[in-house]
């Protein structure tokens, strides 16, 4: 157990190491750095950005399980705004869903909602959220994010119009 853990730490750092090196040579692409765009390589670079985005997550997310599975998950939970958590995220999936012609709409209070929570968990549960239903959702399609304040508890739903989960994987959620 403790060398599997250690080879998947491992195997994610040197994973870790070429996406960045690549996201920020398309960081630079995409700034203008080294010269301007001609059709749709802009595009073509974003796509690219995005799916090293998304590499990332899957990185992080088999680490975490490798850490769940050896009970070594932290949860660091800090006063935070989770309004502002929400917009951060439904941005940064925006442009994939605008790739992809789903529309993405945001319904979430005027006011900040404060909450205890650990950021970096709240915005990785979010993402693989949003991620899921860009997966499913076909073209032309539309996805909402929804943040609703009740009284005692603040709720979080991201609904589509894609296949949804079919019954017999129900039980692995």
């Amino acid at each position: 157990s403790e060398l599997r853990e250690q080879f998947i730490a491992n195997v994610s750092h040197e994973l870790r190491t070429p996406l960045a090196i690549s996201k920020e040579a398309l960081s630079l692409l995409l700034r203008g750095k080294v010269g301007d765009f001609v059709g749709r390589q802009r595009e073509i670079l974003t796509i690219a950005s995005n799916n090293i985005d998304r590499l990332s997550v899957l990185i992080d997310d088999i680490l975490d399980f490798s850490k769940i599975e050896a009970g070594k998950m932290e949860i660091h939970k800090d006063p935070a705004d989770i309004v502002t958590l929400v917009k951060e995220s439904f941005a940064g999936w925006k442009l994939r869903a605008d790739v992809k012609k789903i529309q993405m709409s945001l319904n979430v209070p005027e006011t900040p909602v404060v909450v205890p929570v650990d950021k970096s968990r709240f915005l990785q549960i979010v993402s693989n959220l949003l991620n899921n239903a860009l997966k499913f959702t076909p073209e032309g399609g539309m996805i909402e994010i929804q943040l609703v304040d009740g009284e005692n508890e603040v709720e979080c739903r991201v609904s589509d119009n894609g296949p949804g989960i079919s019954p017999e994987d129900m039980p692995k959620l």
